[in-house]
């Protein structure tokens, strides 16, 4: 009751603020002050695997892009991902380390059949476990399997109301079978009188769906679960090259963040009037909604201004960090090699040369221009922006 009182008397970024205020509190000494080196990371994300059913047009991966606007292939190669085995040790070496929480993505992370058995041995070792996904192979077996093995969060990707979201996916039927998946996990939650995972609908907004939003919200009410909205993260030819002329090594990752113009040009005017609306709807809906997104001065700022960035510094590579298919740990979407979890452990990696160097190359120039869009950076962390 204390907390919702506050809340109503900060308002949503007020909070948001305070919110991200103590992560920055958190970890600002050691940026400031580590000299590359970081305390243990609390999340780790987990590509299990770069495989996908579906084919979205917004994808770095394998969407659409300005050479042509053809579809590009990671071209993965699934005899080359670690094996359970080696992701057992990999989350063993997590909960040594006293990361608290790991995130597993994709691809499409039901691709791997061993998903389940991956999510109940990091519950045996203590770790909080969150799933993204397009939720599209989502059968009786994997909702039992996911409740079974203690999921504590399901992010399940939603562009728009059901021709907009298959056109957008490509992958004709896939609304349907999120809101089956949807339906069979909330079935054997009630089964086994159980409150996890939760369950929330991911919005990545973009030119293609930005006059969606309040169907999402309908959507979502219609569901039973929250929803956020978060903007398209993309970045340009110049400032690709520009960000890896300042680092070594050439990107781990088979993606291309260069999106088409018909994807990120975004009517700004229209979605600043979308937002507020959705926002009305979603409280007379009884919606949980959060947005990254702020009025048309920030939409101007966001979609308008390629190189304006959120915020003036980040601090994610001091708390968190990433790893592929293939074992590689990786900082961000500037996914350069800081080594391979095959070759090292994760300690021995995440104050390893090279992460020091890039912790100390970011801590120089604040921002490498790539950041520009990262999803990362919140305009609501006014404590990092006022902190040297």
């Amino acid at each position: 009751m204390i907390q919702s009182a506050i809340k109503r008397l900060l308002g949503e970024r007020g909070t948001a603020a305070i919110r991200s205020g103590r992560n920055t509190l958190r970890h600002y000494r050691q940026y400031a002050f580590g000299d590359g080196f970081a305390k243990p990371p609390t999340r780790l994300d987990l590509e299990i695997t770069y495989r996908c059913n579906a084919r979205c047009r917004m994808c770095p991966l394998y969407g659409e892009h300005p050479d042509g606007n053809r579809s590009r292939s990671a071209e993965p190669d699934p005899q080359n991902e670690l094996t359970t085995s080696e992701i057992r040790s990999l989350l063993d070496q997590c909960a040594q380390l006293g990361i608290s929480d790991v995130t597993i993505t994709g691809g499409e992370p039901f691709v791997r059949k061993d998903l389940c058995e991956v999510l109940a041995y990091a519950k045996t070792v203590g770790l909080s476990t969150g799933l993204i996904s397009n939720a599209s192979m989502i059968g009786p077996a994997q909702a039992a399997g996911i409740v079974e093995a203690g999921l504590n969060s399901l992010n399940i990707s939603l562009d728009g109301p059901a021709e907009v979201h298959d056109d957008i996916r490509r992958s004709p039927g896939m609304f349907a079978r999120v809101e089956r998946a949807i339906s069979l996990v909330k079935e054997e939650k009630a089964k086994r009188g159980l409150d996890t995972p939760h369950i929330a609908l991911g919005c990545t907004v973009s030119a293609l769906n930005e006059m969606y939003i309040r169907e999402v919200v309908e959507t979502a009410s219609q569901l039973g679960v929250e929803v956020s909205f978060n903007p398209i993260f993309y970045s340009t030819t110049e400032q690709e090259a520009a960000t890896h002329s300042l680092l070594y090594g050439r990107p781990v990752k088979p993606e291309d963040w260069r999106l088409p113009e018909r994807i990120i040009a975004v009517d700004v005017v229209r979605l600043a009037k979308q937002l507020p609306q959705a926002q009305a709807l979603a409280r007379t809906l009884g919606v949980a909604m959060h947005s990254r997104m702020g009025g048309q001065k920030d939409l101007v700022h966001r979609f308008e201004e390629p190189n304006y960035s959120e915020n003036n510094k980040c601090l994610y590579p001091w708390y968190a960090t990433r790893v592929t298919p293939s074992g590689t740990v990786y900082p961000c979407s500037i996914s350069v090699d800081m080594g391979n979890i095959r070759e090292q452990s994760l300690e021995a990696i995440w104050n390893g040369p090279k992460y020091v160097q890039f912790r100390r190359t970011l801590r120089r120039h604040r921002l490498f221009p790539k950041c520009a869009k990262c999803c990362v950076l919140d305009k609501n962390d006014l404590l990092c922006k006022l902190l040297p």
